[in-house]
C-alpha cells in the first residue's frame, strides 16, 4: 500500500507542510500533462482530467503560480510541529513525523504511533494534533487537551477521519494519499493551510469541531470525561475518579472493584488498552517499567490472570 497522509483531528491539515520538492514535482506533472494532454487513452483519462484545471491556472500566470508555491512552503512550516496525544496519558509536544506518515518522534528520539493498535503493548501508540491547534484549545477553552477527553473508537489507520461524524469542511477536498497542496493553490484556498493562531476562518472550523466532541473539563465529574453517547454497550474506560467505567443502558456505570496490579500473561496483555483508552474488557495498561506492566482492572480478572 504503501504510505499515505493523516490528518489533525482538530484543523484536517496534514502532519507536514509542503515538501522542499513540490516545485519540482509540479513541473514533472506539467511536462507529463503536456505529453498526454492529447491522448485518447483510457489510462490517462483520470490525470488530464484531475490536471486541466490546475495546467490552465498555471498557464494564466506562471510566475504568480511558482511563487505561491514558495509561499506556501513558508506558511505550512507550523504544519510540522506535532503534539502527540498517547493513549497513556501523556501529551508530546513539538514532536514530528518521520515515517509515512504515521510514525511520530519526540525530541528526545522516543517514537509514538498514530491511530494504530498493535499486538505489542510496548508501542505506545496515540493521536496527534498539530502543536497550533493544541495551543489554540487551550487559548480559546482553557483546556490541555489530552486523550482522555477525545470519544475514541478505534478505526483502522488507513482511514482518514477518526471521528466519522465530523465534517471539516472544505479541506477534505484536498485529502488524498498525498495532501493535494497544489490544487489548493490553483483554487486559491491556501489561507485553509494556515495556522488557527493566525487564521480566523481555521481558528473557526476548529471550534466546530470542538462543539461536536462534546468536550469538557469539569473536575467534579466522576465518570469519564467523554460522553455516553458516543459507545456502545459494553465498552469500557476509565473515569475521572482512577475507576473503571461501563456502558450500560446509555450510561456510564462505575464497577466498584476496581484494582491495580503486575502481570506478565503474555495473552491477557495483546487484549489490553493503554490507561485512557477504551476497551471491551475492564482492563487496562497504567504503567510500563522495564517490561513489567502495572494494570487497573476488576478483582474479578486479576483473580482468574494474575
Amino acid at each position: 500500500m504503501g504510505c499515505w497522509d493523516i490528518f489533525c483531528l482538530l484543523c484536517g491539515n496534514t502532519s507536514h507542510g509542503s515538501f522542499d520538492n513540490l516545485e519540482e514535482s509540479f513541473f514533472e506533472s506539467i511536462e507529463y500533462y503536456e505529453k498526454i494532454a492529447n491522448s485518447k487513452s483510457k489510462k490517462n483519462k483520470f490525470f488530464i482530467d484531475y490536471f486541466t484545471p490546475i495546467y490552465n491556472v498555471y498557464k494564466k500566470n506562471p510566475k504568480d503560480f511558482l511563487q505561491s508555491i514558495k509561499n506556501l512552503h513558508k506558511s505550512t512550516k507550523w504544519l510540522n510541529k506535532c503534539t502527540f496525544l498517547a493513549a497513556d496519558g501523556s501529551v508530546i509536544h513539538n514532536c514530528k513525523e518521520v515515517a509515512c506518515n504515521i510514525e511520530f518522534i519526540d525530541n528526545a528520539g522516543n517514537t509514538y504511533m498514530s491511530q494504530t493498535y498493535l499486538d505489542d503493548i510496548y508501542d505506545n501508540y496515540g493521536v496527534f494534533v498539530h502543536t497550533d491547534c493544541w495551543k489554540f484549545i487551550k487559548q480559546k477553552y482553557k483546556i490541555n487537551l489530552s486523550y482522555k477527553y477525545l470519544p475514541i473508537n478505534k478505526v483502522p489507520v488507513t482511514e482518514n477521519k477518526i471521528f466519522s461524524f465530523i465534517n471539516y469542511g472544505q479541506i477534505e477536498k484536498y485529502w488524498a494519499q498525498d495532501f493535494d497542496f497544489i490544487k489548493i493553490i490553483s483554487d486559491n484556498n491556501e489561507e485553509l493551510c494556515v495556522s488557527p493562531l493566525k487564521s480566523d476562518i481555521v481558528g473557526k472550523n476548529i471550534k466546530k469541531v470542538f462543539t461536536k466532541l462534546k468536550i469538557r473539563d469539569d473536575v467534579n465529574r466522576k465518570s469519564p470525561l467523554v460522553s455516553a453517547t458516543f459507545y456502545k454497550p459494553g465498552i469500557y474506560r476509565i473515569g475521572n475518579n482512577g475507576n473503571i467505567w461501563m456502558i450500560k443502558g446509555g450510561k456510564w456505570i462505575e464497577l466498584k472493584d476496581t484494582v491495580t496490579t503486575e502481570i506478565n500473561n503474555i495473552k491477557l496483555i495483546k487484549k489490553i488498552g493503554f490507561l485512557h483508552d477504551i476497551n471491551t474488557l475492564p482492563i487496562f495498561v497504567s504503567k510500563i517499567t522495564n517490561k513489567k506492566i502495572t494494570i487497573v482492572t476488576t478483582e474479578e480478572l486479576a483473580n482468574k490472570y494474575i
